[in-house]
């Protein structure tokens, strides 16, 4: 009875349950399920699929579903899987330069729109490495700024951070020490720039280093700080001062050149002109790659003079010192047209006033040596000499009414001498109120010191120039501010209270001397 009851149970149950479908199920295992690897390994997944369904499984992909930068996963496939079979895949992965970390990787095998997984853990460990550059010139010259490129390029596969320095040297001897603490991303560079202005002369070391977790490393740069060999000329021709700057035997740019208080700036052809065109005395200075001079250039104009001799135009130049002036072209314009002539060693040029006419003339001078000059002066024509014609009679004991003493003869001594004597005082009128005008603006170019400041960077330059004809006694000068450093060729220098005090008992007439004061 009970096997009966039994019976009709199963048939009732299974009139109710749903009817059962083939289908495929499968199964993944992978192994090894943990790896630890350094960025560049390269190692193997070995995959398990196993069909535990009823089905056969197609087109079965197994691969990982996650992307990690870095790291890069083979693929496998199988066509077919039947029920109750089971297959080995291999899975090769690469790295090159993943990010240090712990990472859960999902290895899947997708059929259809089904898929199953399991979990590969991948331990990636830290590597620091980087590298260091110094980028620079080998060779600097002395006024430039010696300006150099600090660069760290991290290789690691962390965030670095850490300490960095930089320490230079001058001929051995450390003048300054730098720090920093940089911030490098993973294969990216950290850059600075390093700038030195104001170096002098000598030979260079930087020292750069730096030290991330532990890992140190160091590099070195040398260079050299140097001065041209240079050399000038200074004059003026042609109503300009030429400056000329050469290196050796070679043009010389980049020097600075100021004139009267206006700057330059010599270029390929090394040479500076500025135009003048008034006479006195111009200050030209040169800095010489921190080596500064100065010149005193005169510009002069002549003076002329003009006088009459008969049918003769007498032209005399001088120098507004007084010399007369050799070799100067003289341009004389009258009604008749121009006529040239050259100055002799007395500084006199003759003309024939015959060819150039009478009345007013323009009187100029040409030399490159100095600026033009030009006056008029007023000829006027000699009077000729007239006797009354001899008498036609033959009665050969009449006298004649005309007698070669009171007709025939020149113009009285008398009144020549006076001409002469007047033109004389003229003369020499003329010439004293040129020697009084150019001794007046002469004065502060040979009776009065020349002070000329000029400042490199935090060094500040003080020349002083005792007049040319005059010793420079008990001179002061007085500037306000704080110095590091001071230092002169002659006197004595003083910091009080704040001020800087240079003083010198004497300084022979036209001796130089300088003052160096560098500020801080």
């Amino acid at each position: 009875m009970k096997k009966v009851a039994l019976f009709f149970f199963i048939i009732v149950i299974s009139l109710f349950m749903p009817p059962t479908t083939a289908q495929p199920t499968l199964l993944i295992s992978i192994s090894p399920k943990e790896v630890e690897i350094f960025p560049g390994d390269s190692f193997t997944i070995n995959v398990t699929l196993k069909n535990v369904g009823n089905e056969t499984a197609y087109n079965v992909t197994v691969y990982a579903i996650d992307q990690i930068k870095g790291v890069l996963f083979t693929q496998g496939y199988v066509n077919a899987l039947s029920p109750g079979e089971s297959r080995n895949l291999t899975l090769k992965v690469y790295t090159t330069n993943p990010s240090a970390g712990l990472y859960k990787i999902h290895i899947v095998a997708k059929w259809g729109n089904q898929l199953v997984e399991d979990i590969l853990t991948l331990k990636v460990r830290s590597v620091v490495n980087f590298s260091l550059l110094i980028d620079g010139s080998e060779k600097v010259r002395y006024g430039r700024n010696a300006t150099f490129t600090l660069a760290i390029t991290s290789y690691s596969n962390l965030l670095l951070y850490g300490d960095a320095k930089v320490e230079v040297k001058r001929d051995g001897k450390t003048i300054q020490v730098l720090s920093y603490k940089p911030i490098v991303k993973e294969g990216e560079s950290w850059v600075t720039t390093l700038s030195l202005p104001g170096t002098e002369v000598g030979n260079y070391t930087i020292l750069f280093s730096a030290n991330f977790y532990g890992r140190e490393k160091k590099i070195e740069h040398n260079f050299t700080i140097y001065r041209r060999n240079l050399s000038y000329t200074v004059k003026f021709e042609n109503g300009k001062i030429i400056v000329n700057v050469f290196e050796g035997e070679n043009p010389a740019s980049d020097v600075k050149v100021t004139i009267d208080a206006l700057s330059f700036v010599t270029g390929k052809d090394g040479k500076i002109e500025y135009e003048v065109n008034e006479p006195g005395v111009y200050t030209v200075t040169l800095d010489l790659d921190g080596k500064v001079v100065e010149e005193l250039v005169r510009v002069k104009t002549p003076l002329l003079f003009a006088s009459q001799e008969n049918t003769t135009l007498i032209v005399r130049a001088v120098d507004p010192d007084g010399y007369p002036i050799e070799g100067i072209v003289i341009k004389v314009f009258g009604p008749k047209g121009y006529i040239y002539n050259v100055t002799d060693s007395n500084g006199i040029a003759r003309f024939n006033l015959n060819d150039i006419g009478y009345g007013e003339v323009e009187v100029s001078a040409e030399s490159s040596k100095y600026l033009p000059a030009s006056t008029t002066f007023i000829t006027k024509k000699p009077v000729t000499p007239t006797s009354n014609p001899p008498s036609t009679e033959a009665t050969p004991t009449k006298t004649p009414t005309f007698t070669p003493s009171t007709t025939v003869q020149t113009p009285s001594p008398t009144p020549v001498g006076t001409k002469i004597s007047s033109r004389i005082w003229e003369f020499l009128f003329y010439l004293a109120l040129f020697l009084g005008t150019v001794l007046f603006t002469s004065y502060f170019a040979f009776f009065r010191p020349i002070i000329v400041e000029d400042n490199i960077g935090e060094r500040h330059f003080i020349r002083v120039r005792a007049p040319r004809f005059l010793p420079l006694k008990n001179f002061e000068y007085r500037m306000k501010g704080y110095a590091k450093e001071v230092w002169a060729t002659k006197g004595e220098v003083k910091i009080e209270d704040g001020v800087i005090v240079w003083r010198i008992d004497e300084l022979e007439p036209g001796e130089e001397a300088t003052l160096q004061v560098v500020l801080s």
